[in-house]
């Protein structure tokens, strides 16, 4: 579940913040 919950934040953040792909924080 945990997982589910991150990656569908990642792909929201992806959407919003696409040219900051290469500076994402290390959440996982």
């Amino acid at each position: 579940m945990l997982y589910q919950a991150q990656r569908t934040f990642l792909c929201s953040l992806l959407k919003q913040y696409p040219y900051r792909l290469p500076f994402l924080p290390p959440m996982f």
